[in-house]
């Protein structure tokens, strides 16, 4: 069940208009599931505190390995080094940071399950078509040429990430 959970997650990585699933978008930190809270909190107060080894940490604890990008980075340092663009990360949690304080989607799976992907932004079929709200959360996580362009290319290219619902983290990408 582990597995279709996670290729209906990075299906919604890669190709949003999976997520015409039931989808709810909230900003409200206190209706996540208690496993999803911690696991979010515990990922942004190591992001805020430029804690690589507090990320790897979390997902050491897990026991298995998330998805860490596309190019086949094996721990959080190397993904957030890998896409810095001042060689240290520093940048990459800053934008971890940002994601994990905007709103997220609730979206059902199915098995019968549900995962929460940060910003929602990332499910959104559409681009093209985001509400004068939903522009406002976007620039705050990218520049308007950037919108046009993943508007262009039909899906979010930007950093986001994926709890499931019990807590379990299961990718942070960015990219196609």
């Amino acid at each position: 069940m582990r597995h279709a959970l996670l290729l209906t997650a990075m299906l919604a990585l890669c190709a949003p208009a999976v997520l015409a699933q039931e989808r709810i978008v909230s900003g409200d930190v206190a209706a996540l599931p208690e496993a999803v809270r911690a696991t979010r909190d515990a990922m942004l107060a190591a992001a805020k505190g430029a804690d690589l080894a507090g990320l790897q940490a979390i997902i050491d604890a897990q026991g298995k390995p998330i998805q860490l990008g596309f190019g086949g980075a094996e721990t959080a340092a190397e993904f957030a080094t890998g896409n810095s663009q001042t060689a240290d990360g520093l940048d990459v949690l800053a934008d971890l940071v940002d994601i994990l304080e905007a709103p997220y989607a609730k979206v059902a799976d199915s098995e019968g399950g549900s995962f929460f992907i940060w910003p929602y932004l990332a499910g959104v079929e559409d681009l093209s078509a985001l509400t004068d709200a939903d522009k406002v959360v976007a620039y705050q996580l990218i520049t308007p040429d950037a919108l046009v362009d993943f508007a262009d290319y039909g899906g979010w290219l930007g950093f986001r990430t994926i709890i499931d619902d019990d807590g379990t983290w299961q990718a942070w990408v960015a990219g196609d």
